[in-house]
């Protein structure tokens, strides 16, 4: 087991953190002639995995390779990974084995979703003839630096980085690059913490930021892609612009990645005129790092995801029947783009949080409208609380017109799907109705506080 911290900067000042940390004693290690690492990521179209669990595959490289394959005849390490929060510190714990391509498809056909969920077994037997597959895949070239041998601080130089999807077969294309660079820290229990603490603050004074995971990069590219495609020939139209429709929910005592298979398993039996939309069958599921800036007068969410940002300002809620009403004024992603640059635009930093999150859309047949249904799990940076919950959130229209009568139509609707997924035995023990915004819940505020929310 080990704690890992994550940073993102610019290609532009590695050669200044590497001297930086040979500087302070931390030597350079050539693991293997290959520097290049190769991951193959296992999980399916409804994205079942739990959240802090990764099963992936992986291989390694002398030079960079256009597309990526699993082959059956080569030798891959297998890795389970799981991921969880302790006291502020993101821990991993590791298994792995050696593996040819062959065997590694042989253990994940034989491999029972039901094992890996936390959830009483007659939720778990819903979930045991899932199958898994290779999903997505990332490309990078790894430099290593140690402190005090293997017995201190680890630390990795993460750089031209690709990211690839499968389409069902075994071979994977190309999606997208990365013109940043990932840091990660990695510590064991030997470690002091006056060590990390050095590093962190050289890589603050840069303007390093939080970044998320390899594998939700590579997830939320997937995502894009999907959607893109989607959009192109079954285009949304929304008709009340610049304002957002949702129904929240807080999830107890249910893992939330259970909670989010339960949600998609109700409403594939087509309940209430709502059916999982046609255009877009798949699950997501992705993450992200909100950063929270205030200046004199408002406040404004940045959210980070891989090489990526966009930037977000909400006004109060309005709730009413338990739909929450509030403007919402966005920009698409960006190109990353540097916290000095950001701060001038909008002020201090003032808190961050990570979030995680799987959703998928259902259709309403009556009125050709699509809401998304999200489960998510937020950890905070600054205490050691995380908070799960479902949100529910009118998305758009397929065709036709706006309609005049549009803002009460969305919240009669969303209110039917509400009383939907309240109303199964599988889900109403474990969801309570909730107005709790993420500012709220960051900042320790009740809900409905009467500021500026993000």
């Amino acid at each position: 087991m080990r704690e890992e911290i994550r940073r993102v900067i610019f290609p532009d000042w590695v050669d200044r953190f590497t001297s930086f940390l040979k500087e302070r004693g931390y030597k350079e290690i050539e693991y293997s002639a290959r520097p290049y690492t190769q991951t193959i990521y296992f999980n399916n179209d409804r994205f079942s995995l739990p959240f802090q669990t990764s099963l992936k595959l992986r291989r390694y490289s002398r030079s960079s390779l256009d597309s990526i394959r699993l082959s059956l005849d080569e030798q891959y390490i297998f890795e389970e990974k799981s991921s969880f929060y302790k006291g502020k510190r993101f821990l991993r714990q590791k298994r792995r084995d050696n593996l040819s391509g062959v065997e590694a498809l042989q253990r994940f056909n034989e491999l029972s979703l039901s094992a890996l969920l936390d959830c009483p077994p007659n939720i778990a037997g819903l979930f045991q003839n899932v199958r898994l597959q290779p999903q997505v895949a990332t490309q990078y070239h790894r430099r290593h630096f140690v402190l005090n041998g293997e017995d201190g601080i680890r630390i990795t130089v993460d750089k031209d980085l690709s990211y690839f999807s499968f389409d069902g077969g075994l071979e994977a294309s190309k999606m997208a690059k990365e013109d940043i660079v990932i840091i990660e820290l990695k510590l064991n229990d030997l470690a002091k913490r006056g060590d990390l603490e050095r590093v962190l603050g050289e890589l603050d004074r840069e303007g390093a930021l939080p970044t998320i995971s390899k594998k939700c990069s590579s997830f939320n590219k997937l995502s894009l892609r999907r959607r893109s495609g989607v959009a192109d020939k079954l285009p949304l139209i929304n008709e009340v612009p610049n304002q957002e429709y949702e129904v929240k929910f807080d999830v107890d005592r249910i893992d939330p990645s259970t909670m989010f298979l339960l949600l998609r398993h109700i409403l594939e039996a087509k309940q209430g005129g709502f059916v999982i939309s046609p255009g877009y069958t798949y699950s997501d599921e992705n993450g992200a790092i909100n950063v929270y800036y205030r200046n004199r007068h408002e406040n404004y969410k940045v959210t980070y995801a891989g090489d990526v940002f966009k930037v977000s300002k909400k006004s109060d809620v309005e709730s009413g029947g338990g739909v929450l009403v509030r403007k919402e004024s966005r920009t698409k992603f960006r190109k990353f783009s540097s916290p000095e640059d950001l701060r001038e635009d909008f002020g201090e930093i003032v808190g961050k949080l990570y979030r995680i999150k799987k959703a998928f859309w259902v259709l309403n047949q009556g009125s050709n409208r699509v809401y998304q249904v999200v489960v998510d799990k937020s950890y905070s940076y600054t205490t050691t609380d995380s908070l799960s919950q479902v949100e529910l959130e009118y998305t758009g229209r397929v065709g036709g017109r706006a309609s005049q009568s549009a803002n009460g139509e969305i919240q009669s609707e969303l209110s039917r799907l509400k009383e939907i997924l309240c109303g199964s035995e599988l889900t109403s023990p474990f969801l309570k109705q909730s107005t709790l915004t993420k500012f709220e819940w960051l900042f320790g505020l009740s809900p409905n506080t009467h500021i500026q929310q993000t």
